[in-house]
């Protein structure tokens, strides 16, 4: 069963008139960049408390929606950080996609998967988890930038903020 989120309207902008080339002062760039952040960080929100996980990855989705609540409310900062990096912004933006009808939905799940791993592995490379945090299901391969790393399969990175054990 693929997993279903609530479409979250994006707050619409007026047409930018001095994106490509700013005027003096403008802060056109920074309201842009701002809006998508806003709309990665709430469907980034919607994609980690997925409650249509199968049941195979019901555990590990409770466990990040966990993580994820808890850096929400008391250290935004890592979490937007991460969702910065391209290979984690990428995968909601995928998911988003597919899950509006305009991509293959069958690949949500594996989506959600990878998504679930390196944002993990960023969040602990960040030294921002609250404790220590687990994944069992992990994806073939994902990419963590903030840890210089191209597999984080078998990580297991200790910080003074927690540990995060991927061992899927």
């Amino acid at each position: 069963m693929a997993p279903r989120t609530t479409e979250v309207p994006a707050p619409r902008l007026a047409p930018p008139k001095d994106l490509t080339i700013p005027e003096r002062d403008s802060h056109t760039a920074r309201d842009v960049l701002s809006a998508a952040m806003r709309r990665l960080l709430v469907d980034f929100r919607h994609l980690a408390a997925n409650t249509a996980a199968s049941p195979e990855d019901r555990a590990d989705v409770e466990a990040f929606a966990r993580v994820v609540d808890h850096l929400y409310r008391s250290a935004p900062g890592p979490l937007v950080s991460a969702l910065r990096r391209p290979t984690v912004g990428a995968l909601i933006r995928c998911a988003r996609k597919a899950l509006a009808g305009d991509g293959d939905v069958t690949q949500v799940p594996a989506t959600l998967r990878e998504l679930r791993a390196v944002a993990l592995a960023e969040f602990a490379a960040a030294s921002a988890l609250p404790g220590p945090a687990r994944l069992t299901r992990l994806p073939p391969r994902a990419l963590c930038l903030g840890a210089r790393a191209d597999s984080v399969r078998g990580l297991h990175h200790q910080s003074g903020h927690g540990d995060v054990l991927l061992d899927g």
